[in-house]
């Protein structure tokens, strides 16, 4: 559906960066390579809007899950295999909620321009933010399903197949669970209220947190298994920019060790109005486990952590992974590529498949006419198991 030009012009302005980034390459995008692009800047732009309190971390991760979906699912019938009935199960959900999101919009764009949202515009920016918060937390309230923290990256949305080792730890209790959200929140707690528990892909026990701050309050997942924490949202309000990249980077880092998850490697970060959210994976004998990710999520106003997904690292995480005899040299896979492929780094990595495997893969790093390119070349038979695009913007990197 067209979206109000005057309201959603970050969206549009989104797709015409792809456009114009492109336009004179002669590199060629296919169908489902240009579906993706488009949800990912549009999501991109969406942190963009006049957004102040609103969480928009539930819209942000459907319209990843839509480009990320749909390229898949393509690339599955090139290879000329059909869709299975679980496949056009979850489409028709994605069909659902894609017009939910159309409707609402729609709607917004409808009341601009009869007059019953008014909206005063000074130099291209929208300043009515309230009337935004209000329609976008409405529109958000249809997205309950979509918790995830917003990141794009390598392998930033995966396979959880909770085979991790922490998801076999004993059950643990209800005061135990609030005991577990007293250590992960701290002083930032004015009273913890139990909102029930969940039998979804990690069981999990709910708490809702009120703070000091007025109209400040803070969601908690924990697990069942274990009492470690699967999500954490807070919903403060951030109107300023004060600290800088490496401030936050360390205190997401310094974050991530007070809570005992080590030997984590940052592999990329997204930045989305006045916060950034930081991607951890494993690191493991130098190989970047990215099925075992955290993401975190600070405010640049004061370096406060205000975003916690554990979900890949407690579904996929194995404290003795064996890692296979390495077949195939460093100077063997950056010979298994094109020779215009300009390598700039060669990485080691454990990535997901489409098809749920994990495999062990070297990570060569280069470029093909000045695109930036991820290419990953199998250590034992020198495959070339996946290759992606790797597009740099001022709020951070998008892969495709």
């Amino acid at each position: 559906s067209k979206m109000g030009a005057d309201i959603f012009r970050k969206f549009v302005d989104g797709v015409m960066k792809a456009q114009r980034l492109f336009g004179n390459s002669n590199f060629e995008f296919t169908d489902e390579q240009w579906k993706k692009l488009y949800s990912a800047f549009a999501k991109e732009n969406l942190g963009m809007l006049p957004l102040s309190s609103s969480q928009l971390d539930k819209t942000q991760n459907f319209l990843a899950q839509v480009g990320d979906y749909s390229h898949s699912l393509a690339k599955q019938l090139n290879e000329g295999k059909q869709l299975t009935d679980d496949q056009y199960s979850q489409l028709a959900s994605l069909v659902d909620y894609s017009d939910t999101l159309s409707s609402e919009l729609l709607t917004m764009e409808e009341g601009i321009m009869n007059g019953e949202i008014p909206v005063e515009t000074a130099e291209g920016r929208i300043n009515n933010v309230s009337v935004f918060n209000e329609n976008f937390e409405e529109i958000e309230e249809k997205f309950s399903d979509y918790t995830s923290l917003v990141y794009d990256g390598p392998f930033a949305e995966h396979n959880e197949k909770n085979t991790g080792d922490l998801l076999n730890s004993s059950i643990v209790s209800k005061e135990q669970a609030r005991e577990a959200v007293k250590n992960l929140l701290g002083n930032k707690i004015k009273m913890i209220h139990f909102e029930g528990e969940s039998e979804g892909s990690i069981p999990s026990y709910n708490f809702s947190v009120s703070t000091n701050t007025r109209n400040r309050n803070i969601y908690v997942q924990i697990s069942k298994n274990g009492g470690y924490p699967i999500l954490m949202l807070d919903n403060k309000e951030i109107t300023q920019q004060k600290i800088e990249y490496s401030e936050a980077e360390k205190n997401a880092q310094m974050f991530l060790i007070d809570n005992n998850f080590v030997k984590m490697k940052q592999t990329g970060y997204i930045i989305s109005g006045n916060s950034i959210t930081f991607a951890y994976a494993y690191l493991q004998n130098e190989f970047v486990m990215y099925p075992d990710l955290i993401k975190v999520k600070v405010a640049l106003d004061n370096g406060e952590i205000i975003g916690l997904e554990t979900n890949g690292f407690l579904s996929n995480h194995k404290e003795s992974r064996v890692i296979p005899e390495m077949k195939i040299t460093k100077e063997q896979a950056s010979k298994l590529v094109s020779p215009v492929f300009e390598l700039q780094r060669i990485n080691k990595a454990l990535i997901p498949l489409d098809t749920g495997k994990d495999v062990y893969c070297y990570e060569l790093l280069g470029k093909v006419k000045d695109k930036l390119f991820l290419i990953y070349i199998n250590t034992e038979t020198g495959v070339q198991e996946d290759i992606k695009m790797v597009i740099q913007t001022t709020n951070g990197e998008l892969t495709i």
